[in-house]
């Protein structure tokens, strides 16, 4: 899945079907790229999510904006589209295309 922005970033999402359990990512900028690997950490990311979930609960305020929320529910929306077409869907103003 590639996400391509109006001011020139590329936001690829790549996954293997079987072998390697392993994930992470990798941030690519002007200056050098930096792998961040997610299992690491001694605790599971899933128990750190759900901290997250219910700090938010607690709190009644999220970590993440509900428009950035929105942004990408729409990204996997398009690309739920695209992988069913196979066509390229474009989404209005942040957004040109996912393929």
């Amino acid at each position: 899945m590639t996400g391509v922005w109006q001011d020139g970033r590329i936001g690829t999402v790549r996954g293997n079907r079987a072998g390697n359990g392993r994930f992470g990512i990798t941030i690519h900028r002007q200056e050098d790229s930096r792998f961040v690997d997610l299992m690491e950490h001694p605790k599971p990311y899933y128990a750190s999510l759900l901290d997250e979930v219910m700090n938010m609960f607690a709190t009644g305020k999220p970590d993440v904006p509900l428009s950035e929320t929105l942004e990408i529910v729409r990204f996997l929306e398009a690309a739920n589209v695209s992988r069913e077409t196979g066509q390229v869907v474009r989404l209005a103003d942040d957004f040109i295309s996912i393929t």
